[in-house]
């Protein structure tokens, strides 16, 4: 019962942060001066129940709350972020609106990356944990 109460006012918290996200982005985007170039913000939502395989999403689901969790476990949920993000329809369309027509010939070297092109973060091999000590 508690679990239960607890993941709804978890899950209603955010919502609420997420609209007042939402609220502020657009509130920034209406206070261009005139004249300026028109901001261009996307926030795409990605959470656990995107995850279709029942024993994954439970394992991330019961992660503990905590500032500092073990190395394995930290990897993990960078991995299912990225991964999340790169399924992600809403990711997806933007990259469709962002991504210019396929050019006849290879890229040239240097160009711009785009967004589909981002690979996933790398992290340093150090590991410390809120409250640790300075190496």
């Amino acid at each position: 019962m508690v679990s239960a109460l607890s993941k709804s006012t978890i899950t209603r918290t955010n919502d609420i942060l997420l609209d007042l996200v939402r609220e502020g982005l657009d509130a920034w985007r209406h206070s261009v001066v005139p004249g300026e170039k028109q901001p261009q913000v996307h926030l795409i939502n990605i959470d656990f129940t995107q995850l279709t395989d029942p024993e994954e999403r439970s394992y991330f689901e019961h992660v503990p709350t905590k500032l500092n969790l073990p190395a394995e476990m930290v990897d993990r949920l960078i991995a299912i972020g990225g991964r999340l993000l790169r399924e992600s329809m809403e990711l997806r369309i933007l990259q469709s609106k962002l991504e210019p027509a396929p050019a006849a010939g290879p890229t040239e070297p240097g160009s711009p990356r785009t967004v589909s092109s981002i690979d996933p973060p790398v992290r340093p091999s150090v590991r410390a944990g809120i409250g640790d000590p300075p190496r």
